[in-house]
């Protein structure tokens, strides 16, 4: 069985949107807790809330330059 390799961040993040948007404020309001020493980006998603007070967002955290976890949830706008 093969081992999934976290990936480095310079790999994932350069992937990613920089999160500088105006779309993009206010997404942590709501989210769940961010894990111990991280730092986190939450970007707003293309795809339709489970109602229209809903938006989907993604996170991304990150911790000593790498991907440590991954989550989606919803905010209320």
């Amino acid at each position: 069985m093969r081992r999934r390799r976290r990936r480095h961040c310079p790999e994932v993040r350069k992937r990613l949107p920089d999160g500088s948007s105006i779309l993009d404020e206010g997404l942590d309001n709501g989210a769940p807790p961010v894990p111990e020493g991280a730092k986190c980006l939450s970007l707003n998603s293309t795809e339709f809330g489970s109602s229209w007070e809903k938006d989907p967002v993604f996170r991304f955290c990150f911790k000593n330059g790498k991907l440590i976890e991954k989550k989606s949830f919803e905010v209320k706008r």
